[in-house]
């Protein structure tokens, strides 16, 4: 069965493998003709005055909010909003996340019985009978929009939306994996969370295709996390004690030998579950990156990332979140809905680069886990507005500057940097925050009613 079951996989990966790549090839110069003649405006001019006629005749605007897995979804308020307005008809659209090898085929299932338990109208695929008035994407990439149509098929249908998922912090990640990427030249809207992304927005596809960049395509929102943060209560089902200090130990996933790599788990999980043990008066929930486990059980994956010299195997990395959440005072989580976790907290140790700002939001103490020796070398791989944050947040560039951290910040309350992280979070972390989703909604109902 397994055999059988892992052949299929097999199969099915060096399909889709092959079909986005012939397909790339194939649809590269219609991109670059659309562009040319600048036909997406024109496009998208017809498909709202389409729309016009569906709201005269009191029909409703069906509106498609895609998710691929539980921890890139935070639409939620988008999509209560978009519920309680009786011009749209909102719906999940569910796909399998195929360009990430680590998504089990029982993850699709978890993934609806998620949305079910919310009760939002979910539908499985798309195609090009079916396709929505509107397309809202967490991600800018077409293949994740489906396999049974073109991309192309897409734009010429439906306004195609934008709202990313994360905020991005990393000082080169935003022109690579976003901004640089042929989708970004077909959506209607993009609803970013902070400036950074509008710089990089400006600066890479947008302007090297020469579309006419304006404030009606390009517009600060805000991050949907903050309505998230703002929804959620605290949780302390994840917490085993009453009176302790309860601390989140959040981990990446990038251990590769390559110097935009963040991540540090190899360096510091045995000895922060050894401190874990002898300190009864502390909890941690420790809270793994997804695709870590993956990276570690597959040696191809990590020479495709430029090797790593970290060995653990993945019957080890199991055994160690075993006995972590074996101990009284230590648990696991990897549920999407971590909001709560973290209202319940007191502290966060993290090398995760998107929580800098999603916990740093809450303004508790932060400990960033640095594989860089120096501050200057470290500040470096951020963007100008996650530095600021970054000098708002305790930095451990050896283990006794954790030990230090947890005895003096978390146990002590020692936190001098509080008032400057509110200032910095006001600033550039907090536009529309708890009211985002609001937001997207009244600027996209405004466009259509023009």
């Amino acid at each position: 069965m397994n055999l059988k079951y892992n052949l299929e996989k097999v199969k099915l990966y060096c399909f889709s493998k092959i079909f986005f790549e012939k397909r790339r090839k194939h649809y590269q110069n219609k991109y670059a003709f659309f562009l040319q003649k600048d036909c997406i405006r024109e496009t998208q001019k017809k498909i709202i005055k389409n729309i016009q006629k569906k709201i005269n005749n009191n029909q409703k605007i069906s509106v498609y909010l895609v998710a691929y897995e539980k921890l890139q979804w935070a639409f939620d308020t988008l999509y209560d909003e978009l519920k309680k307005d009786s011009l749209f008809d909102p719906k999940v659209l569910v796909l399998n996340a195929w360009e990430r090898k680590y998504v089990e085929k029982e993850s699709t299932k978890d993934l609806i019985n998620f949305f079910n338990d919310k009760n939002y109208s979910i539908i499985r695929k798309i195609n090009r009978k079916n396709l929505p008035d509107i397309l809202i994407c967490p991600r800018p990439d077409f293949e994740h929009i489906g396999l049974t149509f073109c991309p192309d098929q897409v734009y010429k249908k439906c306004l195609l939306v934008y709202c990313p998922y994360i905020w991005v912090v990393e000082n080169t990640r935003a022109e690579h994996f976003h901004y640089s990427k042929e989708i970004m030249c077909f959506f209607w809207k993009e609803y970013l969370p902070n400036k950074y992304h509008i710089k990089y927005d400006h600066l890479s596809s947008l302007q090297k295709t020469k579309l006419l960049v304006n404030s009606s395509i390009i517009i600060l929102s805000g991050s949907l996390k903050t309505d998230m943060l703002a929804k959620a209560k605290e949780n302390f089902q994840y917490w085993k004690q009453e009176n302790t200090k309860k601390i989140i130990y959040a981990v990446h996933w990038s251990l590769y030998d390559n110097v935009v790599a963040f991540g540090t788990f190899h360096r510091y999980y045995d000895k922060i579950y050894e401190y874990l043990k002898i300190n009864p008066e502390i909890e941690m929930v420790i809270s793994p990156h997804p695709f870590l486990k993956r990276f570690i059980a597959d040696k191809a994956l990590q020479e495709k990332w430029g090797g790593s010299s970290f060995h653990l195997t993945i019957n080890e990395y199991n055994d160690f979140l075993k006995k972590w959440k074996e101990l009284p005072n230590g648990n696991i989580i990897d549920d999407a809905d971590y909001f709560g976790l973290f209202k319940s907290s007191d502290a966060m140790i993290l090398d995760c680069m998107s929580f800098l700002p999603e916990y740093g939001s809450l303004l508790k103490p932060m400990c960033f886990l640095s594989r860089e020796k120096d501050w200057h070398i470290l500040q470096s791989k951020f963007n100008p507005e996650a530095k600021e944050l970054l000098k708002t947040i305790h930095i451990a560039y050896e283990w006794e500057d954790i030990v230090n951290f947890i005895e003096h910040v978390v146990k002590k309350d020692e936190y001098p940097q509080k008032r400057q992280r509110e200032e910095v979070v006001k600033k550039y972390f907090s536009i529309n925050a708890g009211h985002v989703g609001k937001f997207i909604k009244n600027d996209i109902k405004k466009s259509l009613l023009k």
